[in-house]
């Protein structure tokens, strides 16, 4: 088994004390050992993993992240539409409407492989 990356989360430095005890329990128990890069971070308002920024006001999506789908050509072919729709699915839970916008392209995509595509702008919600 591989881990990459470690988050705790607490409301507390007491509770993050706690949590970080049993995490390292846990991965004692099941003989994993952890690399001596940890870092320690207390009241950092937002912390950016994994393409998303996790703060107090829940998950948001990192821009830097979007530029891609802004550069992205427009699929001329069906292998190009379903790459595109696979990345843009990444996008889900932060476009507003995000289905009735790709709507067509996957309908495009699973009815008529020669129809022709037309690439649309995602407004994302931030």
């Amino acid at each position: 088994m591989y881990l990459d990356d470690i988050l705790v989360f607490s409301k507390s430095f007491d509770k993050r004390a706690e949590h970080l005890r049993l995490v390292l329990q846990r991965l004692h128990e099941h003989q994993q050992a952890l690399k001596a890069k940890c870092t320690f971070v207390d009241n950092q308002p937002e912390l950016v993993f994994l393409g998303h920024i996790d703060g107090s006001e829940g998950i948001k999506l990192d821009l830097k992240k979007t530029a891609v789908v802004g550069d992205w050509a427009v699929p001329q072919h069906m292998s190009a539409l379903c790459t595109f729709l696979g990345l843009t699915n990444y996008f889900l839970w932060f476009v507003q409407g995000y289905v009735s916008l790709v709507g067509s392209l996957i309908y495009c995509k699973r009815m008529h492989p020669l129809c022709g595509l037309q690439l649309v702008k995602l407004p994302l919600m931030v």
